[in-house]
């Protein structure tokens, strides 16, 4: 039984070091946050639109999770 790496866990492997190292250097991470959301959904889904659609959704999730803690 063995796991298979992809390239979408290389890409997210890329995006948490790259969002830790923005923190290191007190940087603003959103656009990088948003940059690798839709690197992420357009390696998973091979579809520009549906890429698209994963920033707005992950939006929505967002706002449902951490608006009641406002």
């Amino acid at each position: 039984m063995g796991v298979e790496l992809t390239l979408l866990h290389a890409l997210y492997i890329l995006c948490l070091l790259t969002i830790i190292t923005f923190f290191i250097l007190r940087k603003d991470t959103t656009i990088i946050c948003i940059v690798f959301i839709f690197l992420l959904a357009l390696t998973a889904t091979s579809s520009i639109p549906l890429a698209i659609s994963g920033i707005f959704q992950s939006f929505i999730y967002a706002i449902t999770e951490l608006l009641p803690t406002i």
